[in-house]
């Protein structure tokens, strides 16, 4: 950050001094020098803000591995119920009713809700 500021520090000053003189000139500077000194301070302020708690961001990190896990066990289990699905359609020999009680199963298992019309 500091490389940065020290870089526009030095284009805004000779931008200054290539276009203006005396008075004028000086009063560019102690301007640029004052919105040197407000940056720095604010960089120093996210500095410390930042070091201050370095838990926070690693709480967020603990937070985000687990919604992933979350996440990945809700596909599992999705998972293993159209597994299961699959395994009861292809049983042998089943009664009608119990075959028709798992195509209905099916049919609500894999149902794609309407939630907008092309």
């Amino acid at each position: 950050m500091y490389h940065a500021l020290e870089k526009w520090r030095c284009e805004e000053e000779q931008q200054i001094n290539s276009s203006m003189r005396g008075a004028e000139r000086k009063a560019a500077l102690c301007l640029l020098l004052d919105q040197e000194t407000q940056f720095i301070a604010a960089i120093e302020r996210h500095r410390i803000a930042y070091s201050s708690c370095p838990d926070f961001f690693q709480q967020n990190k603990e937070i985000l591995q687990v919604v992933t896990l979350i996440l990945s066990l809700s596909e599992s289990i999705r998972a293993r119920e159209l597994q299961d699905l699959y395994n009861n359609v292809n049983l042998p020999a089943v009664s009608q009713e119990q075959r028709l009680h798992v195509l209905m199963t099916l049919k609500h298992a894999v149902k794609v809700p309407h939630t907008h019309r092309c």
